[in-house]
């Protein structure tokens, strides 16, 4: 079962969990050996997300979220330069993970809280799987590498970012897991 992450560094993450690649969330490989963060969203029953914004995809959790504004702290801001991006479809209780195609909002918050501005990521699998052929795609032991996102001056002096998910290749009542690895930060 895929443990809590709180606090690495000075960065306090609010619902988002450590995947081992031992665990079946196994449907890409971390950046960095062993694991990567995950945060989780559920597509809505009879939607499609990628016809429709926010809210046809629900955080699973509160709101994803990292930051260094919380009791305690000993920074005031970060920049966050770049950071390594993957997503999944979890099938049945998790037994299996699939890479698909997703699109990321990372909203910059200021030292205040007022927004900086935001950027689109999208992480696009090699080998895409039909959503009719999942269950296939999970046999064959899809795997794939994460994808290397580069942030531009918005994110520079941020307080905190949050993390929503736009939209993803899958459709209907799926988990989507989207992972976060290699954040290259620099704390003021």
């Amino acid at each position: 079962m895929p443990s809590a992450i709180t606090k690495v560094d000075h960065l306090q993450f609010q619902s988002f969990v450590v995947a081992d690649v031992a665990t079946p969330l196994r449907g890409i490989s971390p950046h960095s050996p062993k694991n990567w963060a995950s945060t989780g969203f559920r597509a809505q029953a009879g939607l499609n997300p990628d016809q429709l914004p926010p809210p046809s995809l629900i955080p699973v959790a509160k709101p994803a979220n990292f930051t260094v504004k919380y009791t305690g702290s000993t920074v005031n801001t970060f920049d966050l330069l770049d950071f390594y991006l993957g997503c999944i479809v979890a099938t049945g209780q998790t037994v299996f993970a699939i890479p698909v195609r997703c699109t990321v909002r990372l909203t910059a918050l200021d030292g205040t809280g007022q927004a900086k501005g935001f950027h689109i990521a999208t992480y696009t699998p090699l080998q895409e799987c039909d959503f009719d052929f999942l269950f296939l795609c999970a046999v064959l032991g899809a795997k794939e590498e994460m994808g290397k996102i580069e942030l531009g001056s918005a994110f520079l002096g941020v307080g905190t970012v949050l993390v929503e998910l736009v939209s993803s290749s899958v459709v209907d009542q799926a988990t989507f897991i989207t992972g976060f690895d290699d954040l290259n930060v620099v704390y003021h």
